[in-house]
């Protein structure tokens, strides 16, 4: 998504009555940047949601920290856009975020994951860094005790930036449950399929 309202949309699962079933930002590290407006939808439409899975996600930054992520972001879309989406990858691939997948994932799985990220266009990719960065929004940790609809939050056990922030987020979410993956970094989904799964399927069932 290349906007805090397009993300709603992208993240939003849906039952056969049309009720939206979970928001689940779990796919990379915009994933906080589509959380907050998957929780404002919460907020608003209460009636309408049955829960909400979160995967490695923040309340969001401080304002003192927001202009200059907002900068680096941007500087970060200019940099893609000069040098090129194969360049854009190989920094990726190579930030501290990731450096578990080393280990985690399996010499095929990691090449299919880079054949994933250099599909993706490079002016969706820029446009995502521009208007969905993470200094979009203010942080949200004021509004957590607002929020009553069964939540899961899951933080890869390596991930130890993530599971500081999933642990604000689960003492400030009324009632929320919060996991931790074992042998998971950032993205626990592809780096432990079957623990991630089996957690967010047993959640979901208790809501049945």
């Amino acid at each position: 998504p290349s906007s805090r309202e397009q993300g709603t949309t992208h993240i939003a699962s849906h039952d056969r009555e049309g009720n939206l079933v979970c928001a689940t930002p779990s796919g990379g590290s915009f994933g906080k940047s589509v959380f907050l407006p998957a929780l404002g939808f919460a907020l608003r439409h209460p009636e309408r949601i049955t829960a909400l899975i979160v995967e490695s996600s923040s309340a969001g930054l401080h304002d003192d920290e927001r202009p200059a992520r907002i900068a680096s972001d941007r500087a970060l879309a200019t940099r893609l856009e000069t040098d090129g989406l194969k360049a854009f990858v190989d920094y990726w691939q190579s930030i501290p975020l990731w450096e578990s997948q080393q280990k985690t994932l399996s010499a095929g799985v990691r090449r299919r994951l880079r054949a994933e990220r250099m599909s993706q266009r490079v002016d969706g990719l820029a446009a995502s860094l521009r208007g969905a960065g993470a200094g979009c929004d203010p942080a949200i940790t004021e509004r957590l005790t607002e929020l009553h609809t069964p939540s899961l939050l899951i933080s890869g056990e390596l991930d130890r930036k993530y599971c500081e922030a999933a642990a604000i987020l689960h003492q400030g979410i009324v009632g929320s449950r919060w996991a931790v993956i074992p042998g998971a970094g950032h993205a626990s989904h592809i780096e432990q399929p079957e623990a991630f799964r089996n957690t967010g399927a047993t959640f979901l069932d208790a809501q049945k």
